[in-house]
């Protein structure tokens, strides 16, 4: 069998930043994650610009309700919610992966330290109970995609 993953996972863009002066305060999604249908997520955040001997974060939230009130994982698992890196290495990628959440909505906080830092997260909502799955082209969402099966080399 081969897997395709257009066809079993949906993609959002749940957070952007600019570039900018030093974080002192922890930034949340754009939009909140619905994880109904699905078993798992997977938060990849792209770091574009940390300073050296900046310290940037992702943090998991989840919710029983899109209004309620988000905590940071289980509280038994909290440190496994949370993921930093120190590293000076601008073109880094962070991933937080969530099997079988506990909640139905997620967000995703990014935490910025001392050093200004540029950062985007999308979420990957995958292990869908139900295929195909479609990506939906609104805001924040996928705006064009392709799946190409055995391209044919033109050498």
């Amino acid at each position: 069998m081969v897997a395709n993953l257009l066809s079993g996972a949906q993609f959002q863009l749940v957070h952007l930043s600019a570039t900018g002066a030093p974080g002192s305060t922890d930034t949340t999604s754009l939009t909140l994650v619905d994880m109904q249908g699905f078993d798992s997520l997977c938060y990849v955040g792209i770091v574009d610009v940390l300073t050296a001997a900046g310290d940037v974060g992702l943090e998991a939230w989840e919710a029983s309700s899109s209004g309620g009130t988000f905590y940071q994982g289980d509280t038994d698992y909290a440190g496994a919610f949370q993921i930093t890196t120190t590293t000076g290495t601008d073109a880094s990628l962070l991933v937080l992966d969530i099997q079988k959440p506990l909640r139905r909505w997620h967000s995703v906080r990014v935490h910025k330290a001392t050093q200004a830092s540029s950062v985007a997260v999308i979420a990957i909502k995958y292990n869908a109970k139900e295929y195909p799955v479609s990506n939906t082209t609104e805001n924040y969402f996928v705006a064009a995609s392709a799946t190409v099966v055995s391209p044919t080399s033109s050498m």
